[in-house]
């Protein structure tokens, strides 16, 4: 549970980072994309019965 608490801690913060870098196009697709990457990363590791 820790690790996914970790890892919404992580999406947030990219979240905010891509709102505050409007005026660099570049680092809001940098941001985003990582994002992602955590994103996939956790429907990975979840327990399928969670995501149902």
């Amino acid at each position: 549970m820790s690790a996914t608490n970790n890892t919404l801690e992580i999406l947030v913060n990219l979240i905010y980072l891509a709102r505050h870098s409007i005026d660099d196009p570049q680092k809001v697709m940098e941001y985003l994309e990582q994002a992602q990457s955590y994103i996939l990363q956790m429907a990975e590791t979840l327990p399928k019965s969670s995501i149902d």
